[in-house]
């Protein structure tokens, strides 16, 4: 058992094995260096150790490596960017994950999101942080160019767009709507519609989903097809609202007042979604009977007992745990690497919303 009131250190194993201090290291710590060591005294110096109940100094272990073991975590502060979001939460919870796996620590630098990308080059300057995590870090910024001049060391989760330099983990939006109106098509549906975003200044996954939409009527040739965005909204949409929960509303009454109605629709995402089914119910219609609906991204209400809406998953839990398994593993790698870029294929996940016409 341990010494009460003392901390039992290298110095004293070494004394109770009758061994120098160095081989105590290089049996408890890993230490590198020439020191040889015998099976015998290795289970020795082990099973003095476990009698002292002796605990490794965690901070003389960064200090002698250099690094801090401890991730940072910015979420670029911008309206409805939280924590307590599903998706911050979803990514969240596979970085804790990793980290908890590798031993290593959280730093969240803006939970309260008024921190301003400063503080991540101060941490980093600071090795209060070995890396950085990026959410919704959004599209090129000079910010984020000067943090790799700091250090290479940072992974952007979700991230899109390609930017030298930078580790990348992202996720086939493209892919996602492809697959959603190729599923929709093998089931019998030919009137496709697609709700895309209004606001005047679209998240670059939002457009690419909408030119993902675009660009699959164009090369099969579909008719009868709906996009309802930013040119076909009747009233001005703004980001300071709750715009996603408005496109979803503004999009049923639109598809509704077309004299050849839509049989199925397509959601850019989760939240529009949501709206629109409630909004679509309170009209009258009857879903999937009248239209199957999909969503883009996980509904969030799905596990409180909400509407079960078919939707293309976007892997949010294991795109973190990526994230931060693949910048422990270049933090703790002995040679130079590149930047590593993954990206995450979508899947169909069919609910109560979506109906086979054949």
């Amino acid at each position: 058992m341990g010494i009460p009131g003392k901390r039992v250190t290298l110095k004293m194993i070494a004394e109770k094995a009758d061994c120098s201090v160095a081989v105590v290291s290089t049996v408890l710590n890993a230490a590198k260096g020439r020191t040889v060591v015998c099976q015998a005294l290795r289970d020795k110096v082990r099973r003095i150790a476990k009698e002292l109940d002796y605990a490794p100094n965690f901070a003389s272990r960064c200090l002698k490596a250099n690094r801090s073991r401890t991730l940072g975590i910015y979420d670029q502060p911008k309206q409805w960017h939280a924590y307590s979001n599903q998706y911050e939460m979803s990514i969240l919870s596979g970085i804790e994950r990793a980290v908890f796996e590798r031993n290593y620590d959280l730093l969240l630098l803006n939970f309260r999101q008024n921190n301003l990308p400063e503080i991540c080059e101060s941490r980093l300057k600071d090795r209060r942080i070995d890396g950085l995590l990026l959410l919704q870090c959004g599209t090129r910024q000079e910010w984020m160019r000067n943090l790799l001049k700091i250090s290479p060391n940072l992974a952007a989760v979700d991230f899109n767009e390609e930017f030298p330099g930078l580790n990348r983990i992202a996720f086939d939006n493209r892919q996602a709507v492809r697959l959603a109106v190729e599923t929709l098509l093998e089931s019998g549906h030919r009137r496709i519609a697609f709700v895309g975003t209004c606001i005047e200044k679209p998240e670059y996954d939002a457009l690419v989903r909408e030119e993902a939409f675009q660009e699959i009527v164009r090369e099969r040739n579909l008719k009868d097809t709906f996009l309802f965005h930013r040119n076909s909204c009747p009233n001005l949409i703004f980001e300071r609202e709750r715009y996603c929960q408005r496109e979803g509303a503004e999009a049923i009454r639109y598809l509704s007042a077309l004299p050849i109605k839509p049989d199925a629709v397509i959601c850019y995402n989760a939240l529009a979604g949501g709206t629109l089914y409630y909004e679509a119910l309170r009209m009258g219609y009857r879903i999937p009977e009248d239209f199957s609906l999909i969503v883009i991204d996980k509904p969030a209400f799905e596990d409180l007992g909400g509407p079960q809406i078919a939707y293309v998953d976007h892997p949010l839990d294991e795109m973190g745990y990526a994230a931060a398994s693949q910048l422990i593993n270049r933090l703790e790698s002995e040679k130079e690497t590149e930047p590593f870029f993954q990206l995450f294929s979508p899947e169909f996940i069919a609910k109560e919303t979506f109906l086979k016409r054949f």
